[in-house]
């Protein structure tokens, strides 16, 4: 675990062709895990502690998976999460979540949840759909299950969806993976993302900071497309859903909009952007003509990862976002090694520790505090694997400053650097 917090979540061990194995964990109990075709294992390792390890053991034999994941006929789920993918088009028709009332994809805006709209030509007033998708069970479950769907569309050779659901995990995995055809006349490519959250507000991770749209916007900033971190999240009061993206860094608020004609008109571009809880990842064009390639032919992945929640909690936004582009790590040991210690902790959970790496001169430990929540938080480090002689801050030189002792303030966003010395 890469993280400062403890964690669980899927990992991926490529073991090859052999069979059936048994999985155990520290305390020799047998964990559920799923074989996938070519060797690939598949399990959740749970409480994985911060900034450290948990070990597992892998032995052949006929070990059953267990869970309540399944992909059957249009829709997957795992008890908690359900998906059900709109055969006329291949997008997400249905999404539901236990615990939030009714279904969180907006059936009134005529579009479904990861949605394929293609615009041929500057005008997007009648983007282009999928056609009818042909389903694919790819893993029935328990402990996982992937279904997938596979439609013809506009300006593509192939476009296959896949929608993966792991057993208790409050997440929903969508792949895209597109195989475009070479167009050299102007045509972009965007995902549609139409959420049903009454009352909801749009909220956009940036570096070191969240963002409304319109709302936290000067005058004159770019209106048409926005930059994204690492997720959006559409929330009202009561729940909301945030979606991280690994690969789609653009995204587009209420409608599509197209590169204007003449971008060195200000009236050209948007002037102000109404409230939405639909957004568009605006995944591929060939619109910029200076510098750029005249086509994208071949193959592309855009994944993404879905989770409903209760009210907003933007540390918990943030935490996921980053776990969703940060995933455990397998990594082979010898069985009699020694166990690998958490190197510290942080605490409250609002505080994160966004880099550590060995300071220039070899000496320190060089510690970044980020203070994700809201609220200012009174950071406490909790010393394990490693247990410096002194704690100082630290100057952008790595330098050692004010000695550190006891709890450090750190207002809503701040950032602190430490020098931890050995």
């Amino acid at each position: 675990n890469s993280l400062s917090w403890t964690r669980s979540g899927l990992v991926e061990v490529r073991l090859g062709e052999g069979g059936a194995v048994i999985l155990a964990d520290e305390q020799g109990k047998t964990v559920p895990c799923q074989m996938a075709p070519g060797g690939l294992l598949r399990f959740v390792a749970r409480d994985v502690p911060p900034l450290g390890a948990k070990r597992y053991s892998i032995q052949r034999g006929s070990g059953a998976a267990s869970g309540r994941a399944v992909a059957e006929g249009n829709a997957v789920g795992n008890g908690r999460l359900r998906a059900v993918i709109g055969e006329a088009t291949g997008a997400i028709a249905s999404f539901t979540c236990q615990g939030i009332p009714g279904d969180l994809v907006d059936r009134q805006s005529g579009l479904g949840l990861n949605e394929y709209q293609y615009v041929a030509g500057r005008k997007p007033e009648r983007p282009q759909r999928s056609g009818p998708a042909k389903l694919r069970v790819v893993a029935p479950g328990p402990m996982l299950a992937t279904l997938e769907a596979e439609s013809p569309a506009p300006g593509c050779h192939t476009l296959v969806r896949q929608l993966t659901v792991v057993d208790g995990l409050d997440e929903l995995w969508i792949t895209d993976r597109i195989v475009r055809s070479s167009v050299r006349t102007p045509d972009a490519v965007h995902l549609a993302f139409p959420f049903h959250v009454p009352g909801g507000v749009m909220r956009v991770d940036i570096p070191w900071a969240v963002i409304r749209p319109e709302q936290d916007q000067l005058p004159g900033a770019c209106r048409n497309y926005l930059s994204v971190g690492r997720w959006v999240d559409v929330s009202n009061d009561a729940y909301g859903v945030s979606c991280a993206t690994l690969d789609a860094p653009l995204i587009e608020v209420g409608a599509i909009r197209m590169d204007v004609a003449n971008p060195f008109d200000p009236r050209a571009w948007v002037e102000k952007l109404e409230p939405s809880t639909l957004f568009y990842f605006y995944v591929m064009n060939n619109y910029w003509e200076t510098n750029y390639k005249a086509d994208q032919p071949g193959p592309a992945e855009f994944r993404y990862v879905l989770r409903p929640h209760g009210p907003f909690d933007q540390a918990a936004a943030i935490r996921f976002g980053i776990e969703s582009s940060q995933p455990l790590w397998a990594v082979p040991v010898d069985a009699s090694a020694p166990q690998v210690a958490s190197l510290f902790s942080v605490e409250p959970a609002e505080v994160l520790a966004t880099s550590v790496k060995p300071s220039d001169d070899g000496n320190a430990l060089m510690v970044r505090l980020w203070n994700a929540g809201t609220r200012p938080a009174q950071a406490r480090i909790g010393w394990h694997g490693f247990q410096p002689r002194r704690v100082a801050r630290s100057s952008p030189a790595e330098e050692a400053g004010m000695l550190v002792e006891g709890p450090i303030d750190l207002p809503p966003l701040g950032i602190l650097t430490l020098r931890a010395e050995q």
